[in-house]
């Protein structure tokens, strides 16, 4: 009885009606902390947030797609089978019955919408097209024959619905540049390998590109804030450090913390490639992450002495393990 009461009213209310399996696109969710009440601002947020439920209609999704299967395998003499009326049911109401249930009417509406209109327009008008462009005789005055092949238009315009339906509840997280332990590319490693031995650090133009990065840690706790707390639409936040440094700010703070100190040397040519974020550019690549911030309340695990000592300590560690200089 526990577990049944985990999947929520609407879910077994669409379940009890249903069984396509659509393969939906969402956030992936990590182990972390979640955002509890208590520790959220007073003040009231700008954007409601939920519990993400979009594996809810997936399951209905694929329950309908279970029925289609069995009916098709029982059919006879090309006939519809016995289950392709609880499929279509589960189909067309299972999505927008579990958006209801989670107080989300305009969102079922649009649900409904969509699930009724993409199959029978864009399903049919695919199934004519078809039929039309393998006409043996194109020159001939007789309409298309469509119907023969309106039943496969509607299935891709089904699947076409099923899968947009991920997009009510999707979150677009765009990721910044990644640095932090298990870093294969090992990021600043060459910088590291370079002060570490006493040699010169090449730049152009004062090292004054900025490209906004974050902590390994820090991202994958925001893929888990963002999977647990939903708002009603399409959304896409960026991800990222809350201030962009210049590169050479950021190379001096990871030389502090190495224990070393820096010899830059300014060129006018071209750099090597493990030094090429210390070169000018004609522009920088920075992103806001204050959306993120004000609407899921992102803050960051790590501190920024944490993030560079254990930057620090894997490419010294990837540098032995590698055999680097």
């Amino acid at each position: 009885m526990r577990a049944l009461s985990r999947l929520g009213r609407g879910t077994l209310l669409a379940l009890g009606m249903s069984l396509a399996v659509v393969t939906r696109s969402g956030v992936a969710a990590a182990d972390g902390p979640a955002i509890a009440k208590e520790d959220l601002p007073p003040s009231e947020p700008s954007v409601r947030h939920d519990r993400w439920y979009g594996w809810q209609p997936m399951l209905v999704d694929a329950a309908a797609s279970a029925f289609f299967v069995v009916s098709a395998a029982t059919s006879r003499e090309g006939g519809p089978g016995p289950f392709v009326i609880p499929g279509l049911v589960a189909y067309i109401g299972g999505g927008p019955i579990v958006h209801g249930f989670h107080g989300r009417a305009a969102t079922a509406v649009g649900d409904l919408a969509m699930r009724l209109g993409l199959p029978l327009v864009i399903g049919a008008a695919a199934g004519a097209s078809h039929q039309c462009s393998s006409a043996a005789a194109p020159a001939s005055s007789e309409p298309c024959d469509w119907l023969p092949e309106a039943p496969q238009g509607v299935l891709m315009g089904m699947a076409i619905a099923a899968v947009a339906d991920a997009f009510i509840l999707s979150c677009v997280l765009r990721l910044p540049a990644v640095y932090g332990r298990r870093d294969y590319r090992r990021r600043f490693g060459a910088i590291v390998d370079a002060l570490d031995a006493g040699e010169d650090l090449p730049c152009v133009d004062g090292a004054r590109f900025q490209w906004t990065h974050a902590d390994v840690r820090d991202v994958a706790h925001a893929i888990v804030v963002a999977a647990e707390n939903v708002k009603t639409g399409f959304s896409v936040y960026n991800v990222g450090e809350a201030e962009t440094p210049t590169m050479r700010a950021r190379v001096d703070e990871i030389a502090r913390v190495a224990g070393r100190t820096p010899r830059w040397r300014e060129t006018s040519g071209s750099l090597p490639d493990a030094f090429m974020v210390l070169g000018s550019t004609p522009g920088n690549l920075v992103v806001r992450s204050t959306r993120l911030r004000d609407e899921l309340w992102f803050t960051e695990v790590t501190d920024a002495e944490e993030r560079l000592r254990d930057l620090v300590a894997w490419c010294r560690e990837t540098r032995q393990r590698d055999g680097a200089v």
